[in-house]
């Protein structure tokens, strides 16, 4: 598990980053002279960055910034500047969207069920999840709490589909995730 870094205060974050709620998207506020040592320094930054849209997005697909040398996740900080308080552990990203960070895709998750709405993996063989061959019959099965259950065999790939999502839909809420 990552290491959960304190945020800034969200008076500070206010200060540097405006966040439009709909579309996700931070943008760098304009600084005051006082943030930089130098004018030239300050102006220098004022010109390049203000009004830009804040960070970047990194190899797993999530947008990172920096804040006075330390990088932080784009929907941590968007947690606390909507919410005023630290963040929790995990946030979930509803759509799968790493970099989908307008308010109504994100949400408070334990570990587990944010693995619960992870997406499909590119390698897997039947195209469906909790779905696998066996034998010439296909075999729909789901993990609850650790534990493997499985939901029966059936003739074709869509029966055994079908069982997994009904099952999903019960057994995960919310989370689930086809």
């Amino acid at each position: 598990m990552a290491r959960v870094t304190q945020l800034p205060p969200v008076d500070y974050l206010r200060e540097r980053l405006d966040y439009c709620s709909a579309t996700g998207v931070l943008h760098w506020r304009a600084r005051s002279r006082e943030h930089f040592l130098s004018k030239r320094e300050w102006a220098r930054w004022n010109a390049r960055y203000a009004g830009s849209v804040a960070g970047m997005i990194d190899p797993r697909g999530y947008r990172r910034l920096r804040i006075d040398r330390h990088r932080y996740k784009a929907h941590r900080l968007i947690w606390k500047l909507m919410t005023g308080n630290e963040p929790p552990e995990t946030i979930d990203h509803i759509n799968g969207s790493f970099d989908n960070n307008a308010w109504h895709n994100l949400r408070a998750a334990t570990q587990q069920q944010q693995t619960l709405n992870t997406c499909l993996r590119k390698d897997n063989p039947s195209g469906y999840r909790g779905v696998t061959r066996s034998g010439k019959k296909w075999r729909a099965q789901i993990k609850v709490n650790g534990t493997r259950r499985g939901l029966g065999s059936f003739n074709s790939i869509e029966e055994a589909a079908t069982a997994y999502a009904v099952a999903a839909r019960e057994l995960h809420g919310e989370f689930c995730r086809l």
